[in-house]
């Protein structure tokens, strides 16, 4: 008798398993439809969403990264777009603890948002393009999705979400954040920046946020 009941623990397992990945995969064929743009999966694999928004490039996919220490499943949206303030950038969101212990912060690196800097961790290196790259629209989307990070280095915009979305809406949504933000980063004002700069710049992600 137990080793039926074992078997059958196993099969409903196996079932709801393949069903759940059926699901994320028809969820992240729905956003690709919404989004007007290809999904490449294997079998039972969420795999990406490639395209174009706004004349933007654009992938969204999941990745596994170690940059802080422990291992991080989640749900990234590149854009690729200009960069012609060679802005750098990395933002999440504080943690409980973060939000009572830096409450009293009067960091440089502040929007003129004082609840969005009660909530949001942000390093950067020109300060002074935080509220235009960070307008209230930007603000208000951030503070509605829960654990979201954003990186900008290079020529590329990632927003961020832990674990595997598995809405449509969700995706689409996150896709759109980097979008936009991608767009107001295209509008800074260009500088000038030497090689020794831009290295010390890039080093700024590498320490984490």
């Amino acid at each position: 008798m137990l080793p039926i009941l074992f078997f059958l623990v196993f099969v409903l397992v196996v079932a709801a398993t393949i069903g759940y990945r059926a699901y994320a995969v028809a969820q992240w064929d729905r956003a690709s439809r919404k989004l007007d743009a290809r999904h490449r999966h294997p079998r039972l694999s969420v795999g990406e969403i490639t395209g174009k928004v706004e004349g933007r490039r654009f992938r969204v996919s999941t990745a596994t990264v170690y940059e802080e220490g422990p291992a991080y499943f989640h749900t990234r949206a590149v854009v690729w777009c200009e960069n012609p303030a060679h802005l750098v950038l990395g933002l999440r969101r504080k943690s409980a603890l973060e939000m009572v212990t830096t409450r009293r912060d009067q960091s440089p690196l502040q929007t003129e948002d004082e609840e969005f800097n009660r909530r949001f961790l942000v390093i950067c290196n020109h300060v002074a393009d935080l509220d235009k790259l960070l307008d209230p629209h930007i603000r208000k989307s951030l503070a509605s999705l829960e654990s979201v990070e954003i990186r900008i280095k290079g020529a590329e915009v990632q927003s961020r979400l832990p674990g595997r979305l598995t809405r449509s809406d969700d995706i689409v949504r996150l896709c759109g954040l980097a979008s936009a933000i991608a767009q107001r980063l295209e509008t800074l004002a260009a500088r000038t920046e030497s090689l020794s700069e831009r290295l010390a710049d890039q080093r700024l992600l590498d320490e984490g946020v």
